[in-house]
């Protein structure tokens, strides 16, 4: 898989993501992943997504923040991007998320996303 190909895969997916309705609020221009506040100086990521090939297998991924320790972020550059804030479902809901409840939305989006009635983990 090509750069440009692998690139238009993630950020077709991202988008996705943020096609979820009142999930999440946008992409911000150039950076994979899920942003909200996109356009103004407060936006903050709060999914990362990526995906690697090598030898003709792919391999993806994401890590949506639900109840994550923020702090850890103090101490790296979040993806690279410098000036731009991480967030979490808890800090933007202001309270604690239980994760089976994430999980199960995750799974109906993800469902419609790759056109599947059930996961193995389902059967």
């Amino acid at each position: 898989m090509q750069r440009r190909e692998r690139n238009s895969f993630v950020g077709g997916r991202d988008r996705r993501f943020n096609d979820s309705p009142k999930t999440f609020q946008g992409r911000s221009k150039g950076e994979t992943g899920v942003w909200i506040d996109t356009g103004t100086p407060f936006a903050r990521k709060i999914c990362a997504m990526g995906i690697r090939s090598s030898r003709w297998v792919t391999m993806h991924g994401f890590a949506l923040n639900v109840n994550t320790n923020l702090g850890y972020f103090d101490h790296i550059i979040p993806c690279g991007i410098r000036g731009k804030a991480v967030t979490s479902l808890e800090v933007e809901l202001g309270k604690k998320i239980e994760l089976n409840e994430v999980k199960e939305k995750i799974l109906i989006h993800f469902k419609e996303l790759f056109e599947v009635e059930k996961f193995e983990s389902e059967v």
